[in-house]
């Protein structure tokens, strides 16, 4: 594999994230594409420590200030940013032309639409999570099980959540997962799912075969998407995409009264015991609302012409 035309994808820039491209960057790869829809916060910081308190200040969306800093250590690679969260409209544009894709999402909904995607253009995806001191982290070739083989044969029971991983827990999960990578670039490809104990750093490897019966790689085919455009999300709250861009000066109209924060990529909205972060590309994230509550604010702003 010629490393100077090699493409990497990485979709979520949060604590695993950020200690990936930093243990990584310049290693490799000519084009790293990096996709997230959050954006910074001051509670980032202390975890997250690729951005800085500006891009808090700025309300920066991670992806442009990961672009932004990454460029900064390395210029040799070439840096595209993704603002936005992954759901079935957006994901095959993003990773057509990919040799790799680096899974490291919080929840099973956008999980299993980049497993259908790569699976379309056969495309090898890794995919990585941290729960409080465990970790894992899987190679998809698609000779093996794929994403959604796991997920449907552990019959939906393992729930994600990034909210409590710690920076350290992240740095130690993703030296490892860089070993794994520098295996993928030399062709020693083991292609194991690999459960591994951060206190020891201590891997367990097992095989696993794939889902005659799965609905990505088996004979039932079944492509998955967004429930109606909610997405779990990572302990901050609720996140919501439309998958399509807004005029935030229609939404500041809307609600002036609300507005806590404003810029060209992204609106603060605030009331009592409730927040909205809406940014340009069309992404949510709700603070404090339920999923009805969240609902109705959504259909609220679909009769203002945004």
């Amino acid at each position: 594999m010629h490393l100077n035309r090699f493409n990497l994808v990485v979709i979520g820039a949060g604590v695993l994230g950020c200690a990936v491209l930093t243990q990584m960057v310049g290693r490799y790869f000519s084009s790293v594409s990096i996709v997230d829809g959050d954006i910074v916060t001051q509670k980032n910081l202390k975890n997250q420590r690729l951005y800085s308190e500006k891009d808090a200040a700025e309300m920066l969306n991670k992806s442009r200030a990961a672009v932004a800093h990454l460029s900064a250590l390395n210029s040799s690679v070439k840096y595209n940013s993704f603002p936005f969260y992954i759901g079935e409209q957006r994901i095959l544009g993003v990773i057509k032309g990919a040799d790799l894709v680096l899974d490291f999402t919080d929840n099973s909904e956008t999980r299993l639409i980049i497993n259908d995607a790569c699976f379309k253009f056969k495309i090898p995806l890794l995919i990585a999570s941290i729960r409080g001191k465990n970790g894992f982290f899987y190679l998809i070739d698609w000779k093996h099980a794929c994403y959604n083989c796991i997920y449907t044969n552990l019959q939906k029971s393992y729930n994600e959540n990034c909210a409590n991983t710690h920076y350290e827990s992240a740095m130690r999960l993703g030296a490892l997962i860089e070993k794994e990578l520098s295996r993928f670039i030399a062709g020693d490809n083991g292609f194991l799912f690999n459960s591994v104990s951060l206190n020891t750093n201590r891997a367990h490897s097992i095989e696993i075969a794939k889902d005659p019966h799965c609905g990505t790689c088996g004979a039932s085919k079944h492509m998955h998407s967004l429930d109606h455009g909610f997405i779990q999300a990572c302990g901050d709250g609720l996140k919501f995409s439309s998958q399509h861009k807004i005029d935030l000066r229609a939404v500041c109209r809307a609600f002036p009264a609300a507005i806590k924060k404003a810029n060209g990529q992204a609106v603060f909205l605030g009331g009592v015991n409730k927040h909205v972060l809406i940014s340009r590309t069309g992404d949510f994230l709700f603070t404090g609302y339920s999923r009805n509550e969240a609902l109705h604010f959504i259909s609220r702003l679909s009769g203002v012409n945004v």
